[in-house]
């Protein structure tokens, strides 16, 4: 399945957090996630903007066309999602084969496992997100609240679309982030691994924060 996300995402202290969870009220859920990202040796896909990843029982790949050709962030708040199963039908495998060939990845037919196509690209697990991740539900949006190991702690407002329907809580919620002084962050939990952990691979990705540049 292929989809379009919009999400922003902000950096939260533990005074911060303790307010927000205030506001938020009860979690629909809450759960640890653990995030494999495979990826070449040199950390191409990720240099170039593209993140494969194994999440519980689901293969995803994480990209931005236009940046990908561009070689550039418009932002990091629109994202296409290509989500399959770990085991692929005839309808998985048209549309990896579709993704790789958008991507300008490699294909080999016959594949009907991620696995496979790791290790015909030559791609090993280059990067671990481990979280506890509380998920609220505000009507057209979805609040994460992601306890992230290594890295700390982050909110994430997601939306299924560019215009959602606004609504009382999360006008309350922009409020909070506004008033709270809540640091945008215009990247991502991988490329925030690779700015704690590798300053140089990190500097090449399309993702950098402004703050970095």
């Amino acid at each position: 399945m292929e989809s379009t996300e919009y999400e922003k995402k902000y950096e939260v202290t533990a005074e911060q957090g303790g307010g927000l969870r205030q506001l938020l009220g009860s979690p629909s859920s809450a759960k640890r996630q653990v995030d494999r990202y495979f990826d070449t040796r040199d950390a191409l896909l990720f240099r170039r903007g593209i993140f494969c990843r194994i999440r519980g029982t689901r293969f995803q790949i994480k990209f931005n066309l236009q940046d990908v050709l561009s070689g550039a962030s418009s932002g990091h708040t629109e994202c296409t999602e290509v989500d399959l199963p770990l085991v692929f039908g005839e309808a998985e495998h048209a549309q990896l084969e579709k993704t790789l060939h958008a991507l300008s990845i490699e294909f080999a037919s016959g594949m009907t496992s991620p696995f496979q196509l790791f290790d015909h690209a030559s791609w090993v697990e280059s990067v671990v997100v481990d979280k506890h991740r509380e998920v609220y539900g505000f009507g057209d949006y979805c609040i994460s609240l992601d306890d992230v190991v290594g890295l700390g702690l982050y909110l994430e407002v997601e939306a299924a679309s560019a215009a959602p329907k606004a609504n009382d809580q999360a006008a309350q919620l922009f409020r909070f982030i506004d008033e709270a002084g809540l640091t945008y962050v215009d990247t991502g939990y991988n490329a925030l691994y690779w700015r704690k952990h590798d300053w140089g691979t990190y500097m090449q990705s399309p993702y950098v924060m402004k703050r970095d540049k």
